[in-house]
């Protein structure tokens, strides 16, 4: 009963049927999610989910967000929402009692991009999907989360099951067996808190989401009646305490909105939510009264009953353990007077001021016969200081409605975080369009922008082909050599083939150090091939082209700051090889005079094409390498290339 209801619900509820409010709510919650998603991608346990979709290489019909990589559906959504989760920077739900967006966004991007959904469907989905999480949060009730079980996950899988069936277009009866597959794959743990596992959580539960979707799709069977049945997800998973009844609360769907009331709490500082109150509160405590470090004595934190089980740790040693300890979190405030990404690194957490500080902050607990979880109730704090005392109870949430952030405050955490996978310019781009993500007829724009420049350029060059090949030179004069190379420029392919150039360009211009020469070594080279095959200079001419790259090649891995950027520069090297040789092609026959106007013009263009492109790159961040290896390796693979020239030249 209570199943079908949920179904027919999740399913049958029309986009403009959803009060706008609601709607302007997800697309904040998409932005806020995709930044941080994006800044996560740099993260260790990003970068493993990544290298898990490039060795799956499952078919690439979903974006994985700030990667140079695309995989299924299922496996986009892992690994986005893993991303979204690694810093702890999402938001978070009171119904819920966990992240809601990390679950269900990237769910709902990535069925969506491969459904050709709307902004707005996709949107839409999400709204339900918060209903519904918020709901089944309600009806499992506190104590599901203090017996141990992370509900950004277990819950997560329901409600991302749901945001996956209505944009894949199943009925409610097909949802209901998703949902029965789906509780059979709810999973999570408290106790993996401080580790790369809750990040995991929040990704396993949107992939479980989109399979069970799409497995129901297809024809998969489960139990239909699984929040209604003895044995069933509600039975099985509620503590000792249950929490609100389910015939009450498939009364009240939509009445009012979970996205609305209790709405979204987002997220003022990358760690564990149940220490934003306190931080809040110490903030102000020491803009008041001008708290410094060295005169605390002691820092006392009253918690409900519930309020620190996220907190679980007391005495932290990494940057992971030290975003779920409210110890930490207090001497940083007191050490740095800010809280960043920067703040939670092993080296931070273990520098001996905040070591001192950690053990002066002591937890105590507050007597209540209720229980509360990190966003519930309020927190005690006192400050003991040579100055004297200062004390403050705080029972408001940072980032929740009654303690909001502003429109600027939010603009400035997704740029800080989108700019270091995006540079400036790129994620001022994707905010622009996910702001707009509502109008827009093809989520896919929004998936696409969250690409990087070296990425998306990777992809180009390895298929720029042989774009002059068909178009042979047999111009009289020089001025009829120059018409017919603009002429040529226009053309769609020899046009597209210089559009594949520019993009290169920019990749190489962003990715390495002093970039803006290789597209012009790219040009000469190109050049050089062409000229040199047209005069007959061809013995040899493939060993030296090969010994040639491997020589660039060999440089370029000295500069290149991460081991993407060497494969581009290959799929570049490829593409300029491709290019001078069919370009070679184009110029048979031709009288001197007019060829070197034609190589003369070109290079102008492309230069031209390529000191543009350095500049419209310039403002993305530029790394220099930080792996030994990969210098040594570098120096290694350009000493064998010119060793190799040498022989295929004079040997």
């Amino acid at each position: 009963m209570f199943t079908e209801t949920l179904a027919r619900f999740a399913i049958e509820t029309r986009a403009s049927d959803l009060p706008d409010e609601t709607i302007g709510a997800a697309r904040d919650a998409l932005i806020d999610t995709v930044g941080v998603a994006l800044a996560g991608t740099r993260e260790p346990v990003g970068e493993l989910a990544a290298r898990w979709a490039r060795e799956l290489g499952a078919k690439p019909q979903a974006a994985c967000w700030g990667l140079d990589a695309a995989s299924s559906p299922a496996e986009a959504a892992f690994v986005n929402g893993i991303c979204s989760h690694a810093l702890d920077f999402d938001d978070t739900h009171p119904s819920l009692r966990g992240h809601p967006s990390a679950t269900l966004l990237p769910a709902a991007l990535a069925v969506g991009e491969a459904a050709g959904a709307s902004g707005e469907d996709v949107l839409a989905a999400y709204v339900i999907g918060m209903e519904i999480a918020g709901k089944l949060g309600r009806a499992l009730g506190h104590s599901h989360y203090l017996r141990g079980w992370h509900s950004t996950a277990t819950v997560g899988t329901l409600a991302a099951t749901a945001v996956a069936a209505r944009l894949y277009g199943l009925d409610a009866g097909s949802l209901r067996r998703a949902w029965g597959l789906a509780a059979s794959q709810m999973s999570g743990l408290v106790r993996n808190f401080g580790t790369m596992t809750k990040p995991f959580h929040a990704g396993h539960a949107a992939r479980c989401g989109v399979l069970s979707a799409w497995m129901a799709k297809n024809g998969f069977t489960a139990n239909p009646e699984i929040f209604d049945a003895r044995g069933g997800a509600l039975d099985t998973y509620r503590g000792d305490q249950p929490g609100e009844a389910m015939g009450d609360l498939v009364r009240q769907l939509g009445r009012p909105w979970e996205i609305v009331e209790p709405g979204i709490y987002v997220k003022r500082w990358p760690c564990c939510y149940s220490s934003h109150r306190t931080i809040g509160g110490l903030f102000n405590l020491v803009s008041q009264h001008r708290l410094r470090a060295e005169e605390i004595g002691e820092v006392a934190i009253g918690f409900l009953p519930g309020g620190d089980v996220a907190l679980v740790s007391r005495d932290p040693r990494t940057a992971l353990e030290g975003k779920f300890s409210v110890e930490y979190a207090v001497a940083a405030v007191l050490l740095d007077g800010r809280l960043t990404l920067e703040t939670f690194t092993d080296g931070m957490v273990q520098r001996p001021p905040a070591r001192e500080l950690i053990g002066k902050v002591r937890r105590y607990a507050i007597a209540d016969d209720k229980l509360y979880s990190g966003i519930t109730g309020y927190n005690d704090l006192a400050v003991r200081t040579s100055r004297g005392n200062f004390e403050v109870r705080i029972d408001k949430v940072p980032g929740s409605p009654a303690w909001p952030m502003t429109e600027r405050d939010r603009t400035v955490k997704f740029i800080d975080c989108a700019a270091r996978v995006l540079g400036t310019t790129g994620a001022e781009r994707l905010l622009d369009l996910a702001r707009r993500a509502r109008s827009l007829p093809d989520i896919r724009e929004v998936a696409r922008a969250t690409i990087p420049a070296a990425a998306i350029a990777a992809g180009l060059a390895a298929v720029a082909g042989p774009a002059h090949a068909h178009h042979v030179m047999d111009y009289a004069t020089p001025a009829t050599a120059l018409e017919g190379l603009l002429s040529g420029l226009a053309h769609p392919v020899i046009g597209v083939d210089h559009l594949l150039f520019i993009a290169g360009a920019g990749v190489l211009a962003a990715q390495f150090k002093r970039g803006y020469l290789l597209p012009l070594v790219f040009v000469a080279a190109s050049i050089a091939v062409a000229g040199m095959r047209y005069l007959g200079v061809d013995a040899g001419m493939n060993e030296l082209w090969i010994a040639g790259s491997l020589a660039v090649l060999g440089a370029v891995m000295l500069a290149a700051w991460k081991p993407g950027g060497i494969a581009v520069a290959g799929l570049f090297l490829v593409a300029g090889a491709l290019h001078g040789y069919a370009l070679a092609e184009a110029i048979v026959g031709a009288e001197r005079a007019p060829l070197l106007a034609y190589l003369a013009g070109l290079a102008v263009i492309e230069c031209a094409i390529a000191l543009a492109a350095w500049w419209i790159a310039a403002s993305l961040a530029i790394r220099r390498p930080r792996v030994p290896l990969q210098r040594l390796v570098g120096a290694a693979v350009a000493v064998a290339g010119l060793a190799f020239a040498g022989v295929a030249a004079f040997g």
